[in-house]
């Protein structure tokens, strides 16, 4: 017995039925393909785990979208913000590895927003992570595409120099 849907298939080609199920299989299996999550499926998926506050979905289907190369500002933004809310060190460095990894992929066809770099200072200033926070800026300041404030700059001086004690 044919389904509706090898029905519909087949409809368009003008085949007799019989002679058409098989190429109809064919295409029935090519509808039927799972469509692979992009860059907006993924931040649906991460603002519902932030939602329900399920922080471990939140890491596993951010380092999903980072494997499957297309994480940007949209995916990686609420993962620096989720790591600056809940002083979450060690994913925030994961994030950042992401982040270089796609932009150093990407070779200059994307960067992480100013916004977002500014977030991720204020997560290392808020885990009270200097050495961290120095690397990052000089990231920064090596990418043309980023200028960060003078605001910014002058905040993270007095940040970097009272954490060390100088």
């Amino acid at each position: 017995m044919e389904s509706t849907r090898e029905r519909l298939v087949c409809a368009k080609d003008g085949l007799p039925v019989d002679d058409a199920i098989d190429e109809a299989a064919e295409r029935v299996g090519i509808v039927d393909e799972v469509l692979l999550a992009d860059e907006n499926i993924y931040v649906n998926v991460l603002k519902a785990c932030m939602k329900i506050e399920d922080f471990s979905t939140f890491k596993d289907e951010f380092r999903g979208m980072v494997a499957r190369g297309v994480a940007r500002s949209a995916g990686c933004g609420p993962a620096i913000r989720y790591c600056h809310k809940h002083l979450d060190p060690v994913f925030h460095e994961e994030v950042l590895d992401g982040v270089f990894w796609t932009e150093q992929k990407l070779a200059g066809a994307w960067t992480l927003e100013v916004e977002n770099y500014n977030d991720a200072l204020g997560c290392f200033a808020a885990t009270n992570r200097p050495d961290q926070s120095k690397e990052l800026f000089s990231e920064m300041l090596k990418n043309s595409s980023i200028v960060p404030g003078i605001l910014r700059c002058l905040r993270w001086w007095r940040f970097y120099y009272a954490s060390r004690g100088d």
